[in-house]
């Protein structure tokens, strides 16, 4: 496995696949798909305090979240 990097620009191109941060929500980190309407984008969170299990969703709000541009620290385990 090798570490990704992530492209450091200040804009959101929400017609392809980036890692996105909730602006109010550190935790809640979404990759998005690409797919997006109007003020709504599709994405896959990573588990977090809200969504453990991770959260799949056609209905993220484009003005919650910013560039993720910064590394995330994350452990994975299959242990609760």
């Amino acid at each position: 496995m090798k570490k990704v990097t992530i492209q450091t620009t200040s804009e959101i191109d929400w017609s392809k696949p980036q890692w996105v941060q909730s602006n109010t929500h550190p935790d809640r980190i979404v990759l998005t798909t690409g797919e997006h309407c109007g003020n709504d984008f599709t994405g896959i969170c990573m588990p977090c305090s809200r969504f453990p299990n991770g959260n799949y969703d056609k209905n993220w709000d484009k003005r919650s979240f910013h560039l993720l541009t910064e590394d995330i620290q994350f452990t994975i385990s299959n242990k609760d």
